[in-house]
């Protein structure tokens, strides 16, 4: 993660300082760099455009699948990859624990649809550190990409 001068964030909350995040104290935010992971364009692209007006987020790459995405780990790092599970090609959880092995230092939140304690389960049992439905909206996906960016990791915690 870069350092920039970033003092305020907006959140659910309102403003924020970024000190006031878990685990981060020091006085300046960082620009965290996002990878995203979807077959629809219209999703990527609409993820792009909302996280692009965040001042401590950079979108390193977009990709369509699992396998575009770990070619594009051989010259890219992000600090969180953002993707559906369900995704044609490989399995989405078996994508989960590719991405985790190509991109260790990187943290995985899953962005779906599906819904349910079991997909939630397996998600999380593959690697993955958040499990976000897309019907929550922007705010808990920005809340777990900065709490996982800052190195928070309370496994299982979801939106």
């Amino acid at each position: 993660m870069q350092g920039t001068i970033c003092p305020i964030i907006m959140g659910m909350h309102g403003l924020a300082k970024f000190d006031d995040l878990p685990g981060v104290g020091t006085g300046i935010c960082v620009m965290i760099q996002v990878l995203l992971v979807d077959e629809q364009a219209v999703v990527r692209q609409g993820l792009r455009m909302r996280l692009a007006l965040e001042p401590d987020l950079e979108i390193v790459g977009a990709a369509r699948s699992s396998e575009e995405a770990l070619g594009m780990a051989r010259t890219i790092t992000p600090d969180v990859v953002v993707m559906d599970i369900d995704m044609p090609g490989v399995d989405g959880f078996q994508a989960i624990r590719q991405m985790r092995d190509a991109m260790p230092g990187a943290a995985v939140i899953v962005l779906t649809l599906r819904e349910g304690k079991d997909v939630r389960a397996q998600a999380l049992q593959a690697g993955a550190l958040a499990f976000i439905e897309k019907q929550g909206g922007a705010e808990p996906l920005l809340l777990e990409i900065r709490r996982l960016a800052a190195g928070v990791a309370d496994e299982g915690r979801s939106g």
